[in-house]
């Protein structure tokens, strides 16, 4: 018989707010709805987010709100503008900046609030509990226990699809220090696009790949690249999009045909320019699921590293975005990000060799050898045998595999799916705390295997 393959993957996304740029909403920056303390009946007080084990200070985002509001806002909680700290929520609509984020970038600071009792939240990306309490006090410790910590087993955070719009460059500065570091991402690619007219406005267009690595932290990488894409119309499905990243020189134009340039026709595919991305050390990844009619083509020549799923929308499902390459014995590494601003916690754990420098370069050639998990929630971990995501066992013959598979974190969900060449083998219902199970799966065929958590 045929030598059966098998492919792991681990994936989690759930829904999303996110959305294309000529659909978003565009809103000011101001904190909406936003409560500004009274300078005459305010003290200063000290906020700390901190690890629980170690008693360290957290970067993470924390909002304010008084336990007997001055200001009524009918049923919403008024919670209070934290101003100079960095809106978390910066950039999205009035809605969400409503909830009253803000980053505190080093885990601490002071900051003057209104006199009375208060009422605290905090949390730290998604590998940390939350954090709710009532204080009077001057000093306040937001207290954070860590759920699970996948880089101490090498899985590195990253976004790799990211474009800013309607910031100052020092605003935009800011924003990519701090936000990127509260919700714990190490690596970060920020890309260049083109649209005529309303790409003015495109800050992050501005930063090259030097202005990006002077960014650069201990903890926090920055990486570059652009989305090159068509469409038919303004934005109709055209040939798709996809991300070029860390390739030596942009390829432009960066956007094809009328629809986007206003100029030109719709004769040019996306070939060409992913060719000559590819040659130039590049790293091509399809953006938006199985948005464009160029993907299959793609996909069937080898011209495409990893697939992003859901990195600004909701377009699609599961099946039709990778199951059908997988079904196909096509090696299809998973990603994800946030297209415009960082609207979730949506990201792409890439294993890393702890022993190893983590660069830009580095994060990339593990996704590209499908060493990837995608999230905005929970942990997944999944393994057969010493094999993980991304690993391909050889059979001689047919077996019955053990499957181990856990999950955590802060976010409910109802259960957790092992998938088998499309279709759900086995499905186990989340417990009240980690949920850890093993299940034998029988392999007669090639096949690939994931886990997922249920839509």
């Amino acid at each position: 018989m045929k030598r059966p393959a098998l492919i792991l993957a681990a994936l989690f996304l759930a829904g999303w707010a996110g959305a294309h740029e000529h659909t978003r909403p565009k809103t000011p920056m101001e904190k909406a709805g936003l409560v500004a303390p009274d300078p005459e009946n305010s003290r200063e007080i000290t906020v700390r987010i901190l690890n629980t084990e170690v008693e360290a200070p957290l970067p993470g985002c924390i909002r304010i709100a008084e336990v007997e509001p001055t200001v009524s806002k009918g049923a919403q909680t008024p919670w209070l503008d934290l101003s100079p700290l960095l809106a978390r929520c910066q950039g999205l609509s009035q809605e969400k900046q409503r909830l009253g984020w803000f980053v505190l970038a080093k885990g601490e600071t002071k900051i003057r609030v209104p006199k009375g009792k208060l009422k605290f939240e905090a949390f730290s990306g998604i590998e940390f509990s939350s954090a709710k309490l009532e204080s009077d006090e001057a000093e306040v410790k937001l207290k954070l226990m860590q759920l699970f910590d996948p880089e101490r087993d090498g899985w590195i955070a990253g976004n790799t699809h990211l474009h800013l719009n309607r910031l100052t460059r020092e605003e935009c500065d800011r924003y990519l220090r701090e936000i990127p570091a509260a919700d714990r991402l190490r690596v970060v690619f920020v890309s260049y696009l083109e649209r005529a007219i309303v790409d003015r406005t495109y800050i992050s267009n501005e930063y090259t790949a030097a202005d990006l690595e002077k960014l650069d932290t201990k903890s926090l990488k920055f990486g570059s690249g652009q989305e090159y894409r068509h469409n038919f119309g303004g934005g109709g499905e055209g040939y798709g999009h996809v991300m070029l990243l860390e390739q030596a020189k942009r390829i432009l134009p960066a956007s094809l045909g009328p629809g986007i340039t206003k100029m030109g026709t719709d004769g040019t595919p996306l070939r060409p320019g992913i060719e000559r991305a590819r040659a130039d050390g590049g790293t091509v990844i399809w953006c938006h699921n199985s948005f464009g009619h160029e993907d299959i083509p793609n996909w069937l020549g080898g011209r495409v590293d990893a697939q992003n799923i859901f990195d600004g929308g909701n377009r699609g499902s599961y099946e039709d975005t990778f199951y059908r390459y997988l079904n196909l014995g096509i090696r299809v590494p998973f990603s994800t990000g946030t297209d415009w601003f960082i609207y979730d916690f949506s990201r792409v754990y890439v294993r890393n060799n702890p022993e190893e420098k983590l660069t830009k370069e580095s994060f990339l050639k593990s996704l590209r050898n499908g060493s990837s998990i995608i999230t905005n929630g929970p942990w997944i971990t999944l393994k057969i045998d010493a094999a993980q995501p991304g690993d391909t066992l050889a059979l001689t013959k047919p077996a019955t595999l053990k499957v181990d598979v856990s999950a955590n974190g802060r976010f409910d969900f109802e259960a957790i799916e092992i998938v088998k060449n499309g279709e759900i083998a086995h499905s186990h219902a989340k417990g009240p705390a980690e949920t850890k199970f093993s299940v034998d799966i029988e392999i007669d065929k090639p096949s690939w295997i994931a886990a997922r958590i249920k839509p």
